[in-house]
């Protein structure tokens, strides 16, 4: 199996920006998860390229890039997050006679009309900041969805020369394994929450 890393960072380009035009004009919950995956896959994929040699200069268009693909990547996270919540809450309240009684419940008097209650203002509520996060997701994108399609052409135009880059699996996943060790020993180094 060969690999073609500058041609596959153009599909994932070609996905990404296909996400955000989707995502542009509904922002339902599979368009922002399309959106946030179709993020990762390209930053992942222009930081494979920074792993490989002999390829010509185009980092400073990959960090104009991942600038630009980060911000709208996390304005998506902060939607797809409230849309995990919503609906954990949404399987919540279909539960039949749901066996949570805590102790502290006999003391309060919380009834379960009054659980249920207190369910739905949180689903509201939550429906609500979704709103708000999907709204400002759209609008990071109709401001910034130009400049991300020029820093992709200009990465893309950068690595042009290499277009026909091949690698073979085995040179794959010596590239991907020495990448994992590296950040795993980086990893290691920091410290952790307890030392801090």
């Amino acid at each position: 199996h060969i690999a073609h890393p500058v041609q596959t960072l153009r599909e994932h380009a070609t996905s990404f920006e296909a996400a955000l035009s989707v995502c542009l004009a509904a922002p339902a919950p599979r368009a922002v998860h399309t959106l946030r995956t179709e993020s990762r896959r390209l930053e992942a994929q222009i930081v494979l390229l920074e792993a490989l040699r002999g390829l010509p200069p185009y980092r400073k268009a990959a960090g104009k890039a991942l600038r630009q693909i980060a911000k709208i990547r996390r304005a998506a996270g902060r939607v797809r997050d409230l849309d995990v919540q919503g609906k954990l809450l949404q399987q919540h309240g279909k539960r039949k006679a749901v066996a949570v009684s805590a102790p502290h419940e006999a003391e309060t008097h919380v009834t379960p009309e009054q659980r249920q209650d207190d369910l739905e203002q949180m689903i509201a509520a939550r429906q609500h900041r979704r709103e708000e996060a999907a709204a400002e997701l759209v609008a990071l994108i109709q401001q910034r969805q130009a400049r991300v399609s020029a820093a992709l052409e200009k990465l893309l135009a950068a690595l042009h020369p290499a277009h026909s880059l091949r690698l073979s699996a085995p040179e794959l996943v010596r590239i991907a394994d020495r990448e994992f060790r590296k950040n795993r020993a980086l990893k290691r180094k920091q410290p952790s929450e307890e030392a801090l």
